[in-house]
């Protein structure tokens, strides 16, 4: 039996896919349309949508010079309730980015004196008083604040005077602007106003931060539901630490560091072993960022091995990395797991002496976990042997279930990386695989291997910084053969300390490709002749996966 639409499902079809500036129109035509155009407007909201609301209900004009306190009361009442119409429908609110900080006059066309996020948010203030919600965002799930805001945090602190019986998600990015006695007096504040709060981000480092640990401390002790937690080296301790460990429905677990010698968990907490014995060693997904290797180690060495099914390690040493501790010791544990599904692994520096001779015997202890099925492998360590086709037809024989698998490495003082032989054992022995990320890649030196069958029809994304191809015809013959798509990626971010743009299009390699693929497209059309099927230009198109960047 078919479904009958109602004018409600069709008015919100219109306005999920209309764009914010049509919503802004489609709120303004009829009564029927408003409350579906307002919440798409307004319900993942930022600065933009706040300013433009403050614009809606006229409070971004100024008044007039004789304006006097009786007037502006009037004025913010009138603004209130209409704002009230609004309000319940912000229910995430982000407030991050740079470019809010200064808002230039005439901003979108209009004469505003908002400049600042501050004296928006201090106008928000002013009609709360007059709001008939209390708090004001009555239905807010989750809340981001920049750091570059914050010393500012007293304006936030109104949007947390009453309950939040929805706010889920709580994120302030700590930085040196940040005014430590109000974040103390927000955080104090937390359990009470957000008793449902599950996930609480306090990344970032803050000088001098020992006397906010408590305040940290206290506000995990006293949410006990909490599923997860991301902290920096300012919001994490061994206090943390050890209250985390009595949150017994933590799944995740998010550990940033930064460039600092001494960690904040010293080693006397580390020493007395009084983490890590209850409910932290439960948990589904940890990533642990840049940070000591001495921590990490401790972590991983108590985590439930049954449990655990995500892993982010990235390994650094500001005075070099020794094999043992830093590479072998974190990889001995990370074998400890065997239900663990995604692993992303990173080293930046430099080995000691001679360990840089012995770095892909201790990685292939890795090849334990048959069940990865996502695999990022970055490795920023000057090595003697670069990487090749039998490492990672290795890995590919490791792991038979990949889905996503990515391999970048430093190839500044390297040769040029593995060949297309690599792609036919990714292809071949990965029957799942549909992502492919690789620093280089290029032709071999005697002739492009053959495959022996057609991979089955797939869907095949691959990324790829350099390409070192010195035969477009073959190239293009084996791209087409080795997958029914292509997809290449131009931008690629691997890491906070790494930003490349692709390189293969500076030297025309890549639309000298496609244009030998579109020739193939050509001649498959013409094999299908007139009395075969009909085989349109886009429908080869996508079996070839033509991607066109002219």
């Amino acid at each position: 039996m078919c479904r009958i639409f109602q004018i409600s499902d069709v008015l919100h079809l219109i306005c999920l896919f209309a764009r914010p500036s049509e919503l802004a129109v489609l709120a303004g035509t009829s009564r029927a349309i408003f409350h579906p155009a307002v919440q798409e407007l307004y319900e993942y909201s930022d600065y933009h949508q706040l300013l433009h609301l403050l614009r809606v209900c006229g409070e971004y004009k100024k008044g007039p010079p004789t304006e006097d306190e009786a007037e502006r009361r009037q004025r913010v009442i009138r603004t209130a309730a209409r704002f009230d119409l609004y309000v319940p429908s912000i229910k995430h609110l982000n407030l991050s980015g740079a470019w809010w900080i200064v808002i230039p006059e005439g901003h979108n066309g209009f004469d505003t004196d908002v400049e600042h996020l501050s004296n928006l948010l201090s106008k928000l203030a002013v009609i709360a008083r007059e709001s008939a919600f209390t708090p004001l965002l009555p239905n807010l799930r989750s809340f981001k604040l920049d750091p570059a805001y914050g010393r500012h945090i007293e304006h936030v602190k109104p949007l947390f005077a009453s309950e939040l019986p929805y706010l889920e998600s709580f994120s302030i990015q700590l930085g040196n602007p940040t005014h430590k006695g109000d974040l103390t007096s927000l955080l104090g504040s937390l359990p009470l106003t957000a008793p449902n709060l599950r996930q609480i981000s306090l990344p970032g480092g803050l000088p001098n931060s020992q006397d906010l640990t408590r305040s940290f401390a206290r506000l995990i002790g006293k949410l006990p539901y909490l599923e997860s937690f991301e902290g920096g080296p300012a919001s994490f301790g061994a206090d943390v630490l050890q209250n985390l460990d009595h949150c017994s429905h933590l799944g995740t677990l998010i550990l940033r560091g930064g460039n600092y010698e001494d960690d904040v968990v010293s080693s006397a907490s580390l020493g007395h072993g009084l983490s890590c014995e209850r409910h932290l060693c439960a948990l589904h997904r940890l990533e642990l960022r840049a940070r000591p290797t001495r921590l990490t180690n401790y972590i991983l060495e108590r985590m439930d091995p049954e449990e655990l099914q995500t892993m982010t390690l990235w390994l650094s040493g500001q005075d070099g990395l020794s094999l043992a501790e830093d590479v072998q010791r974190p990889i001995a544990a990370v074998v400890r797991f065997p239900q663990i599904e995604a692993l992303d692994l990173r080293f930046h520096g430099e080995l000691k002496g001679g360990d840089a001779d012995d770095f892909w015997g201790s990685l292939t202890a890795l090849f334990a976990c048959r069940r990865l099925r996502n695999v990022f492998l970055f490795v920023s360590i000057p090595l003697r042997r670069s990487v090749d086709d039998e490492i990672i037809e290795s890995m590919t024989l490791a792991w038979p279930e990949l889905k996503e698998f990515a391999l970048m490495w430093n190839d500044e003082d390297s040769p040029p990386g593995p060949t297309f032989r690599s792609l036919v054992a990714l292809t071949k022995n990965c029957p799942q695989l549909d992502t492919i990320q690789l620093q280089s890649i290029r032709a071999p030196a005697d002739q492009f291997p053959e495959l022996e069958a057609p991979p089955r029809a797939r869907l095949l994304h691959l990324r790829v910084r350099k390409y070192y191809i010195d035969d477009n015809d073959q190239a293009a013959d084996f791209l087409v053969k080795i997958s029914s798509s292509l997809d290449v990626s131009r931008i690629s971010v691997f890491s906070r300390a790494y930003f490349w743009l692709d390189e293969f299009d500076e030297d025309g390699v890549w639309n000298d490709v496609t244009t030998k693929m579109r020739d193939i497209r050509a001649r498959l059309r013409l094999l299908s002749g007139p009395s075969g099927p009909e085989v349109s230009k886009e429908a080869v198109d996508r079996y070839l996966g033509i991607v066109d960047f002219r």
